[in-house]
């Protein structure tokens, strides 16, 4: 090592000596590494394929790479410079990667895997910087390493290099920080910081309140968790000569006492929070990582925290410290210092760096240093509240389920800071009703539609922290109920004390809201349900159309006109995927048309963009609308116009959701004109429980132009006659796709599946997240055979739930609209792209018909059966639907008029609805009928059935008598008595088996062992504690019951007789003599057991068997241990056959602990 140190000091002062090259100021400046000093035995020079002398430097074979902090070797390549004079200097790299570094990058899943140089300018603090990201599909690869001090002197800059990496060049020029805008600068913010501290998140008007919730049932936990985390030493030691990596840890354990502090006023720990930043802040060191802002942000917020809580125990010097790294921090925020370098409406600018971290530090320094408020009241109250006033009076989100989550909380942490330091709310009271669009998005199993740029997610879709926001801000009971049922807060109890109101009521009842929402002009889209039951096994349909209103990029995605239809799982679905922001499977098909369920029109002359995909869909826009006037007079944020919404005739419960839009606006010159009607009819019928129809009219600038009318799919779908069916998962519902228009004569389908599914006419992408559903997507793609401007596709959609067919279903035409008749419903769509204005004529075929006409100019309109009274109808504009039921058959015309002398169209109360059967929580479904007044209990961990109600629902004979309960099911004879927690199978008494029933409960009896009694499976849906029975199974496990009194979770424990290889669910018992009894259907003579045990490759189990015939004597037939190595079924033979009717398994623990864990468990006879 000297030796090596001494070679690397000679050298050095051969390079100082060398002539370097001089940084002009404001002049880009060019660093070759083939022209830089390489370490001879470390460094090579190297081909790159691409660039202006096709030659790089890359670590040479068989090196160890030494590019980490703790790491002390001479630099891999040093490069002599000297800036003209002294200043801050960006410096960036360019290079790319071999077949190593791309096979990393092709395998990395996180930011954390990019490939870092290590810096070192002179002997300063060495730095790490990212160099190369995961999934960068350009040739060479720029990156900007950050802002560094020059001092006018010869320097050098010296490499060392990741293993994998060629650097082509280095790039070095004058840094120039955002300007500030000319309205800024004279800027007076009409909300002002009071001159008090605390002032964040809480006031001394506040602060008594907070304090005193601390007692609150609902706030105990947390103030726990908040007082342990504050009084624990943090141990914190560092090196003072190396920079330090962020620590999320050390952070939070500073909110923490801070927030203690506050509350208590307990002195050591406040000082604690205190020592803690003024350690940290000088040090830390944040890089250029992928969207470290972040974790820069973070440090800020609690940083300010706790200069603001702590204030009166920091001194002078400590808080210009503190300041000082603040500001020296926010200067490495992505949105620059001053904050003006990205737009605060859209994209980062709009996430945590404003709306939280540079505004708290802003609120907290501001007695010393009042520019950062200045400048950040601005952009919060000036540019954001506008923009989110008018964008907001849609109530949805334009960056949907994931990001929109994100930065909505990101704003309503802005929300929050401003009303508390002030009492004043400066947004919109519209801003409150945002959370609905989240709400009906939700599907049954907890997952959510797909909207905006997602990233993968499973089960129940939470956003705990935006929820906290929205429901304290608002008063929401429902918001609240919405938080709860996402598990509550878990990541910041702070933040929940300081903003949580125990005195608002959570209320989880859905119900309450209408089942269809319209979104509205500025983002427009309709979601329509048929209920909001929640369960997987809830077979409600969830269906959204897009389109209309203006585009706001980035993360939003070109779907104008895409819908989605769910029930019993997605039946069609988007095919998007996101994984990292750019790369070309997510700018040429995660966010393009092609992904979605939509109309394309493929001009081969068309581009979008730079990109090379063209889809024939939607415009591809990228940039943001930064005012309410860019977004309303700009053509490129034209997302086309919503023509209609109209859902009735209850709001509450409707039978129709009609929505329009004419998107011409929202595609190229290569669209001349474009309407979607999409019609969701809420029939809630067993095997039916609703229809869509979809009626497309599209006139294309060229004829030659092909049209598709595309649907896309999870699994595969399956050509009809009519059109194609689609599939959800195990085939538990379809989507009966039936093209009415063009007929099967006049078009084609195509399916496209496997990798075709994501060729774009001819270019091919690879999604990034293979195990994914989408990923093994299918695209179902209809297209006329004759090519001519106009096309009309009408197409009626049949969801299906379970093996039923589709309804019949008759189309036909009028002069000016197309008819579906299907299920006691008659619906009028308008032809072309206008609204219908003269007389037309309906044929209905029975009295009590659902007529609906939609497409009609507003006004009056007259009614005129050919028999029968005529009556008026008011058509409004916007809704441009009529809706009755027709009094008699026969012939009905409709026409513009007076309606003078003619009654008004009023239905009666009340309203005709629909919806899916409310599923409450103990309903037990048979079979798929839900068997009414019986409702299951829950007590500890099981539910229990009330045997009176179930048995009189079934017709099941039972005999109470004698403080006894007798009944026989299943062919087994059962017997109860009165508080008694004993039970009577077939003449054996099983003791201590039962929670002891009584007549005045119904006689509870547990409900996965009355499954169990008639060979059935009782699932307990865990969303909403339905319990389903299947239909009767063949009792080939032979068993009749089991039970353990050292277990308290009965549906684990009938769980292991379920012997499916992929099941991994297990029943657990800790102790080294615990115990389960099986009682067998009937005595019969047993060879052993075998039994899939939980880890069972990893640890061996102890175990004995013991059998009986009366439940009293008991003989033990095995002792023994599993293998240990393997999780399959492993056999255990008795020394002899047994006669019994009961066995009793008695777990010992296992080789690691004293757990018994069964995956599955069977008798072998």
């Amino acid at each position: 090592m000297k030796i090596a140190m001494l070679f690397f000091a000679l050298s050095s002062v051969a390079m100082l000596s060398a002539q370097p090259v001089i940084i002009p100021v404001d002049k880009l400046v060019l660093l070759e590494a083939e022209r830089a000093t390489l370490s001879s035995d470390r460094a090579v020079v190297t081909a790159i394929p691409v660039g202006k002398n096709r030659q790089g430097v890359t670590l040479a074979p068989g090196v160890e790479e030494k590019n980490s902090l703790d790491q002390e070797s001479p630099p891999d390549l040093t490069f002599v410079i000297q800036a003209e004079r002294p200043g801050r200097f960006l410096l960036s790299s360019r290079a790319d990667v071999d077949e190593h570094g791309l096979k990393l990058m092709r395998k990395a899943r996180s930011k954390h895997q990019s490939l870092f140089l290590k810096l070192q300018i002179d002997d300063q603090r060495p730095t790490r910087r990212v160099a190369y990201l995961p999934l960068t599909e350009s040739k060479l690869y720029r990156r900007v390493l950050g802002k560094f001090m020059l001092n006018g002197e010869i320097q050098q800059l010296k490499v060392w290099l990741p293993r994998g990496l060629r650097l082509d060049r280095m790039e070095v020029t004058t840094y120039r920080p955002p300007p500030v805008p000319e309205a800024v600068t004279d800027y007076q913010p009409t909300v002002l910081p009071p001159k008090v501290h605390p002032r964040l998140w809480v006031t001394p008007d506040t602060l008594p309140q907070i304090k005193a919730n601390l007692t609150h049932p609902e706030h105990a936990a947390a103030w726990e968790r908040v007082s342990k985390q504050a009084i624990e030493p943090f141990v914190f030691t560092f090196a003072p000569d190396r920079e330090l990596t962020y620590n999320t840890k050390l952070e939070d354990a500073a909110a923490n006492k801070a927030c203690y502090y506050l509350m208590t006023g307990e002195r050591k720990v406040g000082r604690e929070a205190v020592q803690l930043m003024l350690d940290y802040l000088p040090r830390v060191e944040y890089g250029n990582q992928l969207d470290i802002t972040r974790e820069i942000g973070a440090a800020i917020y609690a940083a300010a925290r706790v200069y603001d809580w702590c204030y009166d125990i920091i001194s002078d010097p400590e808080r210009q410290l503190l300041h000082q790294h603040l500001m020296r921090l926010a200067d490495d925020m992505e949105c620059g210092w001053p904050p003006f370098k990205q737009t605060i409406v859209n994209g980062h600018g709009n996430e945590m760096q404003i709306n939280r971290d540079l505004l708290s530090m802003a609120i907290a320094v501001y007695d010393e240093d009042p520019l950062p408020y200045q400048y950040c009241a601005w952009r919060v109250l000036e540019e954001l509240v506008p923009m989110r006033r008018f964008e907001y009076e849609s109530p949805r989100h334009n960056q949907g389920i994931t990001y929109g989550s994100y930065r909505f909380g990101c704003e309503m942490h802005a929300a929050w800071l401003f009303k508390r330091m002030t009492g004043q709310e400066v947004f919109h009271p519209n801003i409150k009703n945002v959370p609905l669009y989240w709400l009906y998005m939700r599907l049954p199993d907890g997952d959510m539609l797909r909207d905006g740029d997602c990233v993968a997610f499973s089960g129940y879709w939470k956003a705990q922290l935006t929820f906290l926001l929205c429901y304290a801000y608002s008063g929401s009971r429902l918001l609240k109920g919405e938080f709860l049922r996402q598990g509550g807060l878990y990541r910041d109890p702070v933040l929940f004390l300081l903003v949580n109101d125990p005195t608002i009521e959570p209320d989880d009842d859905l119900w309450q809201l209408p089942l269809t929402i319209d979104f509205g002009p500025i983002l427009g889209g309709m979601v329509a349900r048929t209920g909001w039951n929640f369960g997987l096994m809830a077979g409600d349909v969830v269906a959204e159309i897009k389109g209309g209103g203006y585009h706001f990029g980035n993360h939003q995605l070109a779907d104008a006109g895409a819908f989605q239809i769910n029930c019993r799982g997605m039946l069609a679905a988007p095919l998007s995927q996101y994984l990292f922001y750019g790369t070309g499977f997510d700018m040429n098909f995660n966010k393009r048309s092609v992904a979605q369920s939509m109309m394309l029109a493929v001009d081969p002359e068309e581009k979008f963009l730079w990109f090379e995909a063209n889809d024939g869909g939607t415009r591809f826009v990228r940039g943001a609308p930064l005012t309410p006037e860019q977004a309303r007079t700009d053509p490129n944020f034209n997302n086309g116009r919503v023509v209609a919404c109209s859902f009735g005739p209850s709001t509450q419960l409707p039978l129709f959701s009609y929505y329009a839009v004419n998107l011409v606006g929202a595609y190229s010159a290569t669209i001349s004109d474009y309407q979607r009607q999409f019609c969701f009819l809420n029939i809630s019928t067993p095997g039916h429980p609703a229809t869509i129809i979809v009626l497309d009219d599209m006139t294309t600038s060229n004829p030659a132009f092909q049209k598709y009318w595309q649907s896309n799919t999870l699994h595969p779908p399956t050509v009809t006659a009519d059109g194609v069916r689609l599939h959800s998962q195990a085939s538990a519902s379809a989507l009966d796709v039936n093209m009415v228009l063009p007929t099967p004569a006049e078009r084609t389908v195509e399916v496209l599946s496997g990798d075709k599914a994501f060729n774009v006419f001819g270019r091919q992408y690879t999604p990034p997240y293979p195990k994914l559903p989408e990923s093994h997507g299918h695209r179902v793609m209809f297209s006329p055979r004759q090519a001519r401007e106009n096309d009309v596709f009408l197409t009626v959609l049949q969801v299906l739930d379970g093996a039923v067919e589709p309804f019949p279903c008759v189309t036909g035409a009028t002069d000016v609209s197309y008819t579906v008749s299907l299920a006691g419903r008659l619906v009028s769509l308008a032809k072309g792209t206008g609204l219908i204005d003269r007389p037309f004529s309906l044929s209905v075929e029975k009295a009590g018909t659902q007529v609906l006409c939609a497409g009609l100019a507003p006004g009056l309109w007259e009614v005129r059966p050919t028999a029968g009274r005529a009556f008026a109808c008011q058509v409004q504009a916007r809704a441009n639907t009529l809706f009755f039921l027709a009094p008699e058959a026969g012939e009905y015309r409709f026409a513009p008029g007076s309606g003078e002398g003619m009654p008004r169209l009023e239905l009666a109360e009340p309203l005709p609805t629909a919806s899916a059967p409310r599923l409450m929580p103990g309903m037990i479904e048979l079979e798929g009928k839900v068997l009414d007044d019986v409702k299951a209990v829950k007590k500890d961990r099981e539910f229990l059935a009330p045997l009176q109600q179930f048995l009189r629902q079934r017709e099941v004979a039972a005999v109470e008598k004698d403080g006894r309960f007798a009944f026989t099911l299943g062919g087994h004879d059962i017997v109860l008595s009165e508080k008694s927690p004993d039970l009577v199978i077939d003449g054996t008494c099983l003791a201590g088996v039962l929670s002891p029933p009584s007549r005045d409960d119904g006689w509870l009896f547990p409900a996965a062992a009355l499954a169990f009694l008639e060979d059935r499976s009782c699932h307990r849906d865990p969303l909403s504690n339905v319990l389903f029975f299947s239909a009767p199974e063949k009792r080939e496990h032979g068993m009749l019951w089991l039970f353990s009194r050292d277990s308290d979770n009965p549906n684990r424990l009938f769980s292991i007789l379920d012997d499916d290889p992929a099941k991994t669910s297990y029943w657990a018992a800790r102790g080294r003599s615990v115990a389960f009894v099986a009682m067998l259907a009937e005595e019969t003579q047993v060879q052993g057991v075998a039994i899939r045990w939980h880890l069972g490759d990893k640890r061996a189990s102890s175990f004995a068997i013991e059998c009986s015939r009366d439940g009293v004597q008991w003989e033990n037939v095995f002792s023994g241990q599993s293998s240990g190595k393997t999780t399959a079924f492993e056999e255990y033979r008795f020394a002899a056959p047994v006669t019994c009717r009961q066995l009793r398994f008695i777990g010992k623990g296992n080789s690691a602990n004293d757990w018994n864990s069964v995956v599955a468990f069977k008798v072998l006879h």
